[in-house]
């Protein structure tokens, strides 16, 4: 919905037993922040990308592309160091390949990538992985 974007959308989760709520519930993590960009119909992902590989200096991680609703796109990819969360995530300065080789700058932090989707007359869209690690 146009008037969400810019937000980020939460949800109070109340367990019920025998239809009664048990306490007040729980407000869920804030989403990623809704978006779009451009004109024109948006493309969206049916399955996160994931990332596979082993989480130790020196070794490789790769990305998938995930799924997505629309056949010809374009993907592009950004490589995130977070801290020890998840969260806190910056761009590794050239990592944008389908694979990355965690280096010591790494040891400690979680590792995520941003996909980008795109095709011309369609609005970009991207998602970010589950952060994996720490790294070791």
């Amino acid at each position: 919905m146009t008037a969400d974007v810019g937000s980020t959308i939460r949800a109070r989760v109340t367990p019920l037993i025998g239809g009664s709520p048990l306490g007040p519930g729980a407000l869920t993590e804030p989403s990623q922040t809704v978006r779009t960009s451009g004109a024109g119909p948006v493309i969206a992902f049916g399955l996160v990308p994931t990332i596979s590989g082993t989480t130790a200096v020196g070794s490789s991680l790769s990305v998938s592309n995930g799924s997505w609703n629309t056949s010809g796109l374009t993907f592009a990819r950004q490589w995130l160091r977070c801290d020890a969360t998840g969260a806190g995530c910056s761009s590794i300065n050239g990592a944008t390949a389908t694979s990355y080789t965690l280096t010591s700058a790494d040891r400690g932090a979680r590792i995520r990538v941003r996909v980008f989707a795109t095709k011309s007359g369609l609005q970009q869209n991207w998602v970010l992985t589950q952060d994996v690690g720490p790294v070791t």
